[in-house]
């Protein structure tokens, strides 16, 4: 059987046989090969859209909440405007009304000075009235003594 098998093999070397053969098994070996690769490739395809969709999605929603965000801070930014001016109103208001009591305790403390000033004019002129009392009744005294 030795030589028969020698001869097949000539003769299916002769005429290409083996070559058809060995591309046969090549082919088939590396089709699959290549049908893996393809599947595999489809694969991370569709998951190389999921995440972009994924992203898309995210990337959408970062999106809104900046907007969200912005919105609140020129809301809060119009109110502290807001607010700063009505501060530097009533600091503006808190200075005049210093002015005025300031105007108001001088005007107190002068009207407060004039009145010590009349009680102390009032008293010496009691003083006075009652030294003249006393000396016309002294001077009574003595003159129906005499």
């Amino acid at each position: 059987m030795k030589i028969l098998d020698k001869v097949k093999k000539g003769y299916n070397s002769l005429t290409g046989k083996t070559v058809e053969e060995k591309i046969v098994e090549f082919g088939e070996v590396y089709g699959e090969i290549l049908i893996g690769v393809d599947r595999e490739i489809d694969t991370l395809r569709g998951q190389m859209k999921q995440t972009r969709d994924t992203t898309d999605i995210r990337l959408t929603g970062l999106g809104s909440r900046i907007d969200d965000a912005q919105q609140t801070l020129a809301a809060h930014s119009h109110q502290l405007n807001g607010i700063q001016d009505r501060m530097a109103s009533l600091e503006k208001r808190a200075a005049e009304l210093e002015q005025t009591l300031s105007g108001l305790t001088k005007a107190m403390t002068e009207q407060t000075n004039a009145r010590r000033m009349q009680h102390s004019k009032l008293i010496l002129y009691a003083v006075l009235i009652s030294a003249c009392i006393s000396v016309a009744a002294a001077g009574g005294m003595i003159w129906m003594m005499n």
